[in-house]
Parts: C-alpha cells; sequence; structure tokens
C-alpha cells in the first residue's frame, strides 16, 4: 500500500522522496523504482509548448506517467546501438519517444530516420498501409523491450520551421508556396494574410 501512495503521488507530479517512506513505515525501499523526473527529463518531458500537454497526463493517467518516467530512462542515447543501427545523431525528441539520424550497418551502411518510442508500433502499422508522396514510408519496426524503433528513410534535417525561417523574409513567395504558407501562418496565427 506503501509503494502505491508513493507511485501514484509521484505519477501526479508530487516531489515525494522514496526515503520519506523508508523513515515513516521503517521498512525497505532500496528495490522500489526512483519515479520522480531527474532535471534534464523534466526539460525533456515538458517544453513550453507540450508543458500543458504533460501535466494534463500526468494528472488523469499517474500510473501511464509513472511508467513514461521509467521507460523514458530506457532511450537510448547517440553513440549506442539500437539493434541493428547505429545512433549517428539526435534529430528531435518529445515527451514520448526520440527520433535518431541512424546508420543501418546491416544494410548498406544506409543513413535512416530511427524513431523510438515506447509500447507497440501503431503508428507504423496505421502509416505502413499509406502510400502518398507527402507521407513518409515506413521502411522496418523494431521491438527491444518495451522500446519499439520505427526505421523510415532520412530525407534531411531541414524543418518545416526551417522553411517558414528561410520564406519570411522574401518579399514574395515562391508559386508554388502561397497555399501551404498562408494555410500555416493562419494556424498558427503568427501572419495574418
Amino acid at each position: 500500500m506503501a509503494f502505491e501512495e508513493y507511485r501514484q503521488r509521484s505519477g501526479e507530479g508530487q516531489d515525494v522522496d522514496k526515503q520519506e517512506y523508508s523513515k515513516r513505515y521503517c521498512f525497505d525501499v532500496s528495490r522500489w523504482q526512483d519515479l520522480r523526473p531527474r532535471r534534464d527529463e523534466e526539460s525533456s518531458l515538458a517544453p513550453n509548448s507540450e508543458a500543458a500537454s504533460w501535466t494534463e497526463f500526468s494528472q488523469s493517467e499517474p500510473a501511464a506517467a509513472a511508467e513514461l518516467l521509467v521507460t523514458r530512462r530506457q532511450l537510448p542515447h547517440v553513440g549506442e546501438r539500437f539493434g541493428p543501427f547505429e545512433l549517428t545523431a539526435l534529430l528531435g525528441q518529445g515527451a514520448f519517444g526520440k527520433v535518431f539520424l541512424a546508420r543501418q550497418k546491416s544494410l548498406s551502411d544506409r543513413l535512416v530516420a530511427l524513431k523510438v518510442t515506447f509500447g507497440r508500433p501503431l503508428e507504423a502499422q496505421k502509416l505502413a498501409r499509406l502510400q502518398h508522396n507527402n507521407i513518409v514510408p515506413v521502411y522496418s519496426v523494431h521491438r527491444r523491450g518495451k522500446l519499439s524503433g520505427i526505421c523510415m528513410p532520412y530525407l534531411g534535417s531541414a524543418t518545416l520551421a526551417d522553411l517558414i525561417a528561410s520564406l519570411m523574409p522574401h518579399a514574395r513567395l515562391p508559386p508554388s508556396a502561397p497555399g501551404l504558407f498562408r494555410a500555416l501562418c493562419l494556424s498558427t496565427g503568427a501572419v495574418s494574410v
């Protein structure tokens, strides 16, 4: 019961220390996992744009949030391997995983994007059914414990934010961009077009 209270309070984002339970109930807590996010995890789990979502998630699903914190510690880092992939750079990360530039040694030593998340790769199953020029295809899915790796082609490091930033200083947009740019600006409230 003490551990369940500890897990619930941790999942709700309360600053709780397992040693507090050791002192209060006079028993060994050394086998309990530390469920408090470390400082580096707090910043990557809840960047400003995702802070509200993370707070809502951790309050509505405390057990899942606690499991996510434990699982995030199992996510690989640059320089490590994930199955047949050598992780060479971090392309991006969010609350639920990381995307790496990876070298697939086992297949022509090609560069790929590898999205590593926890849980079953349901997203990959849906994406694999779709074929469209504007949807990045899924090459393969890999499992390692509770983690899933979704292998996709690496199409470069430019982001949509980079595209917008490069277009902003120009008085005129390229002929193919106005519709896209207008939609982006209106949806973000950045510019009235």
